[in-house]
């Protein structure tokens, strides 16, 4: 064997072992990058994955991963960008497609949002966070049709989500179906006796169903829990009353 034959096989055999080495120290950092996510540390967490999609460009996984990273971090147009990528990588990654939405209504970027969530749902038609996302969007744009019937769905597949009898009951509110809203409430309370929110939306349906007793005790049990907004329906509302 010549020396230039010995070189190649030599440089094939370290260029294979060096390749298998990145590939473990590529999952090495990725799992160091997710420790240090769950203890919060997404500078840390993004410094692993960074180093990560250097050596494997097209882990799905890893740019989805960055992309929670620094949504945490209020980077909403480099999450975007992230979760785009996974999803390039992935057509099929339903939580990369859920995780942009959620990023895109921050950025208030609602219509793009709703698109992301309908891409989870047709991916997961029982998805009940797609249907309760979805709606929630919806009410946010106040098209509270759509959006009653996206939390009707999500309540019919996850009948434990306190969350979702809020957003609808918050709903039925601003749609003036106050006995509806209420009864929504209740269950709210029910689950969660500490949640402001539910105190305040319960009140502003009392309101309406011109229960004025009610109504105010209510807005002082959400005053009471640090709800801000209550202390103005206290002054305009109860306050002489």
């Amino acid at each position: 064997m010549n020396g230039r034959s010995r070189y190649t096989i030599l440089f094939v055999l370290c260029y294979s072992m060096m390749m298998t080495c990145a590939g473990q120290t590529a999952k090495e950092l990725f799992e160091s990058g997710n420790a240090k996510a769950q203890t919060h540390d997404y500078q840390g967490s993004i410094a692993d994955l960074d180093k990560v999609i250097k050596m494997e460009p097209h882990w799905a996984k890893a740019y989805y991963n960055r992309g929670n990273a620094k949504s945490a971090l209020h980077e909403y147009e480099d999450a975007v960008k992230d979760y785009s990528s996974a999803i390039a990588y992935d057509t099929t990654y339903k939580e990369a497609y859920y995780n942009r939405g959620n990023t895109l209504v921050k950025l208030q970027r609602y219509d793009s949002a709703i698109a992301d969530y309908s891409r989870t749902i047709a991916l997961d038609p029982v998805f009940s966070r797609g249907y309760y996302s979805r709606g929630t969007t919806y009410g946010d744009i106040k098209k509270y049709r759509e959006a009653l019937m996206d939390l009707d769905v999500a309540i019919m597949l996850d009948t434990s989500y306190p969350r979702a009898y809020l957003n609808r009951g918050t709903v039925l509110a601003k749609m003036h179906r106050f006995a509806d809203a209420k009864t929504d409430l209740d269950r709210v309370l029910g689950a969660e006796p500490k949640n402001d929110r539910a105190y305040l939306i319960r009140a502003m349906a009392e309101a309406g169903l011109e229960e004025s007793d009610a109504a105010c005790a209510d807005f002082h049990q959400a005053k009471l829990r640090g709800n801000k907004e209550a202390e103005e329906y206290i002054k305009s509302y109860c306050e002489g009353k």
